[in-house]
């Protein structure tokens, strides 16, 4: 079973350069480079899928970059399929690595659940399906450009929608976070009280939270951890996958794109080993 993986640094954003476009008809609706940014209520919309493929491609100038994962957050391409394609070079000649087409998010259908075979908490009857990020690990490898393709497939837009990606080459710990790690929800919802005794609600947006306590970090990982918190501060937003490839909805929940809350203290409790809390909070 593969171990909490996480990653601070985007190579989509800073330096990317980005260009999007379908059936080879180049442009957007709304621009690709919103795919750079934390907001939720910037996004990038391709044109009508009718074209035929959309494809989101970036470069770094000429400059290389190391990668092991893609994902896509906030997206409405469930049904679809994509595929990743990292290239040597600039001008996206040299394939170095190429997924082939792949199910966007793999749902189940009634009747074909394998008992034994596929993860409890599968796609079957998962209501919050369209929740999951679009994540697809593969082995670190150099490249200088890359290229995303979706193809329409079943899903269910006309259009091609992300709000966050991330190409990024993630760590993945040599230990598990400890047991009592919590994953939860925050609201900014309020209620109020009428004066007849009528609870109230105002409505309004839900965002997941984690609680990971990191408690078996091994002398060879501290300096990566520190590194991350003092590179990202509270500012910057990181990957994590505390159940990576696991599949169905352990993993749809434990996935996110988000920022650290507090800043963590790292503390030296036996001969090789430390420990950090870390408390994320999804952007």
């Amino acid at each position: 079973m593969a171990k909490l993986r996480v990653c601070g640094v985007n190579h989509i954003d800073g330096t990317a350069v980005l260009q999007s476009g379908v059936g080879g008809v180049s442009g957007d609706v709304l621009p690709v480079a919103n795919i750079k940014t934390t907001a939720r209520d910037k996004v990038f919309r391709s044109q009508n899928f009718g074209l035929g493929q959309c494809v989101i491609q970036g470069h770094w100038g000429g400059d290389g970059r190391k990668a092991s994962f893609a994902a896509l957050f906030r997206h409405n391409l469930h049904g679809a399929k994509w595929q990743i394609i990292l290239y040597s070079d600039a001008n996206y000649t040299t394939q170095v690595y190429n997924s082939g087409a792949v199910d966007v998010y793999t749902c189940i259908a009634l009747g074909s659940f394998e008992w034994g075979v596929d993860p409890l908490g599968t796609t079957l009857a998962d209501v919050y399906a369209t929740d999951a990020p679009a994540v697809l690990y593969f082995p670190a490898v150099s490249c200088g450009s890359f290229q995303i393709f979706i193809q329409q497939a079943g899903a269910a837009g006309p259009y091609a929608q992300i709000t966050r990606a991330w190409l990024g080459n993630a760590f993945e710990a040599t230990y598990n976070p400890e047991y009592g790690s919590g994953f939860g929800f925050a609201s900014a919802s309020v209620q109020t009280r009428t004066e007849g005794g009528s609870l109230r609600t105002r409505r309004a947006a839900l965002w997941r939270v984690l609680e990971l306590d990191l408690q078996w970090i091994v002398d060879s990982e501290r300096p990566v951890w520190s590194d991350l918190v003092r590179g990202l501060d509270l500012g910057g937003d990181l990957f994590v996958s505390v159940y990576p490839a696991l599949g169905g909805r352990d993993e749809r929940d434990n996935t996110v794109a988000a920022k650290m809350i507090a800043m963590p203290q790292h503390r030296k409790w036996a001969y090789g080993l430390n420990s950090q809390p870390l408390a994320l909070a999804e952007i």
